[in-house]
């Protein structure tokens, strides 16, 4: 799950590309001198989306650093230098990562999940502490989506209302009084978009291993990942431009101070671009390279 929401690399200028790689690789950096280097493994693109939007819409100044990392040990690359604001959401990243690492273990994920829990837990318990508020919101909607889950609810927009209120509650929480109600409702399409997305990005794997999926709860079995799509293409493609085009008309609403441009290129095309990719894959999507 996660890596959905990104920029359109074909249409972004490059120094917004720069701009979105250096608060990738500042969030990156982060989590490894907090939380130890492997947790930079957890490094999230759809947080670092979030990352650029709190900054934007809380006008947070930011400093860039010249930097070399494993992922680029000879040339440096520009990275956003650690602020508050950096920090907590580099423990929102650790808190979804380890929400998220429970939830396959619950759904049957085995050692392999089983495994990135325990090595997020520790760090989890540091992230928590530090926002405990945050990690009461994501804790709280995990659990309405697992009640729903067990239940087997068939309304999509049901089980994707759990995810996207709860992405929103995080983004009311690091806003604060910047939280207008555009910025909420586009976080909230944007959420909507990630568990739509990540649904049938893991269609396959669902079906085989009868494990709950909104899609397959309200569309019927899956025969193949390809034959699922064409036989659902209009109602997929339907869901996913209503909810690709609410989170446009939010964007349309909003004041930006640094990141318009950045932002613009994930809303109006990033989005798109992925639904592209998800209805025209005949596989799971490869984590994106964005670097």
């Amino acid at each position: 799950m996660f890596g959905y929401v990104v920029p359109d690399k074909n249409i972004i200028k490059d120094e917004q590309f720069a701009l979105y790689g250096a608060f990738f690789c500042g969030l990156c950096k982060l989590l490894g001198e907090k939380y130890g280097q492997m947790r930079r493994l957890a490094t999230n693109y759809d947080i670092t989306f979030f990352a650029a939007f709190a900054h934007d819409q809380l006008n947070q100044p930011v400093e860039f650093a010249e930097e070399r990392c494993v992922g680029s040990p000879v040339q440096k690359r520009a990275v956003i230098k650690p602020n508050p604001l950096m920090e907590r959401i580099a423990a929102l990243n650790i808190i979804f990562s380890f929400y998220k690492a429970e939830d396959n273990v619950i759904d049957g994920g085995g050692a392999g999940a089983a495994a990135v829990k325990k090595l997020l837990s520790k760090s989890f318990l540091k992230a928590a502490a530090a926002e405990p508020k945050l990690d009461g919101i994501v804790k709280e909607g995990y659990a309405a989506l697992r009640v729903l889950e067990k239940a087997n609810e068939s309304s999509i927009d049901r089980v994707a209302d759990c995810f996207a209120s709860l992405l929103r509650g995080c983004g009311s929480e690091i806003l604060g009084e910047c939280a207008t109600d555009s910025a909420l409702r586009m976080i909230y399409n944007v959420g909507k978009f990630v568990y739509l997305a990540d649904a049938l990005d893991d269609i396959t794997d669902d079906a085989k291993k009868k494990r709950y999926n909104p899609l397959l709860a309200a569309l019927g079995e899956c025969k193949g990942r390809v034959k699922f799509i064409q036989t659902h293409k209009e109602q997929l493609t339907f869901v996913f431009a209503v909810t690709v085009n609410r989170a446009i008309e939010c964007f349309n609403g909003i004041e930006f101070n640094q990141s318009y441009s950045l932002i613009q290129n994930i809303i109006y095309y990033g989005l798109r671009k992925k639904t592209d990719e998800l209805l025209g894959s005949k596989r799971k999507l490869k984590r994106p390279r964005i670097m």
